[in-house]
């Protein structure tokens, strides 16, 4: 099981092997959500935008998906030649996603508000 706080919101997200994610409110416990087989092999990292609003999950099956926290729905799929990445990152401020995979890193730029399908600058460091 994989999980990470979302923000401030007292929620917290989980993945397990099924493939899904989960969100739960820290304070009564109870799954506040659920987006069921988000991806088709392993999820190994989820992450979050410091404000909450974004959340990213990075799967073995070769994808990083971007979600929008309030619906649920996936905002941006980055299939990448970066193979099966092990940990996503979404700096403070929003405008860095740097994805680990093998023993090279990739970042994409991005906007502050968010606007990660305008990420279309990436860059590899070995």
């Amino acid at each position: 099981m994989l999980s990470h706080l979302i923000g401030k919101e007292k929620k917290i997200a989980s993945t397990m092997g099924d493939f899904s994610i989960k969100i739960w409110d820290v304070g009564s416990g109870n799954c506040v959500g659920n987006w069921p087989i988000v991806h088709k092999q392993r999820i190994n990292d989820l992450t979050m935008s410091e404000d909450g609003v974004i959340m990213i999950s990075a799967s073995d099956d070769q994808t990083i998906k971007i979600w929008d926290n309030a619906s649920g729905k996936v905002q941006y799929d980055i299939d990448g030649d970066f193979g099966k990445p092990k940990c996503a990152v979404y700096n403070p401020n929003g405008s860095v996603l740097a994805i680990g995979a093998g023993s090279s890193i990739f970042t994409y730029m991005g906007t502050v508000d968010h606007s990660i399908p305008n990420m279309n600058s990436h860059m590899r460091v070995d």
